[in-house]
């Protein structure tokens, strides 16, 4: 529920200020500031090795909702833009630990700094199909039942590819509506499994496929 009410207002929002706009004149397609917000799927999946007992993995699916801003420019029909992603997560999982006891992982919020290079369709330029990749940040919460000292949390950097398309709506320069596929690799991390110490290293990586709506200035 807090996702869906959280994704309306900020519909809400961004439709709000495209009725302000219209009477304005509109910006050029890709070309300019822009920002808006996304909602979509999350799987990831961790293997983790600790050095005593042994090893095991986790599967965390879940909802990925946020808020992106960016910048456009266009060169003929070739689109070259960054745009920096926040975005809350829900994804977790729990099984027995290697050393028994319950081990818990949560994702909680990752960021993004992106770019993309694309190329631009139609007679009147309102699609592109375009690559992306850049670098993330991504907070983790690792929990072991048997530990003394409580949860651990901790920042994971990662690198970002992926593609997608966006296309304008409403016969309108305004506002447009993007999908997304993005691969993240956070690599080899110390863990959090025995007692209350780091006792091991952990491997996580991430798809994430979204949807959003982007209001263009």
């Amino acid at each position: 529920m807090k996702r869906i009410a959280f994704s309306l207002a900020i519909a809400a929002i961004m439709l709000g200020m495209l009725a302000q706009r219209s009477q304005a004149q509109e910006p050029e397609t890709f070309q300019g500031l822009f920002g808006g917000f996304f909602s979509g799927y999350v799987g990831s999946d961790e293997q983790y090795n600790d050095d005593i007992f042994g090893s095991g993995d986790m599967d965390l699916d879940g909802w990925i909702n946020g808020l992106t801003l960016g910048y456009n420019h266009k060169h003929d029909r070739f689109l070259f833009g960054v745009e920096v992603d926040g975005s809350i997560l829900e994804a977790h999982d729990n099984q027995t630990c290697p050393a028994g006891g319950r081990c818990e992982t949560d994702l909680n919020w990752l960021g993004m700094v992106r770019g993309r290079v694309g190329y631009i369709f139609g007679d009147e330029q309102l699609y592109a199909l375009y690559f992306t990749g850049g670098y993330a940040l991504l907070g983790v919460n690792i929990n072991n039942s048997l530990a003394l000292t409580g949860p651990k949390r901790y920042t994971e950097k990662g690198f970002v590819i992926g593609g997608g398309g966006e296309a304008y709506l409403f016969d309108t320069n305004w506002i447009s509506t993007k999908i997304e596929y993005l691969y993240i690799d956070f690599g080899d991390a110390q863990g959090f499994f025995t007692g209350s110490a780091d006792t091991g290293t952990l491997k996580l990586d991430m798809h994430i496929l979204k949807i959003g709506l982007n209001l263009h200035f």
